[in-house]
């Protein structure tokens, strides 16, 4: 199965000039809530959803980075 990378995600939206406080604000979350999504954990769902809205736009690209989870995917 198939699951967003967070961490290309996030990194694309810095790069993009977007500075981790920023997506922080507008995601309601504290900046370490956000550098733990990039390293460790996913966002919930509806911080999830505001984050590909924001990198689809940004990006103007549709298809999310993906990363394969388990050996056999």
């Amino acid at each position: 199965m198939k699951k967003i990378d967070w961490f290309i995600v996030i990194s694309d939206l810095q790069r993009n000039k977007i500075p981790m406080s920023q997506l922080a604000k507008d995601l309601k979350v504290s900046e370490r809530t956000i550098a733990n999504w990039k390293c460790v954990n996913e966002p919930k769902f509806s911080a999830g959803v505001k984050l590909v809205e924001l990198w689809r736009k940004t990006m103007n690209r549709i298809e999310l980075p993906c990363s394969k989870e388990g050996r056999y995917d």
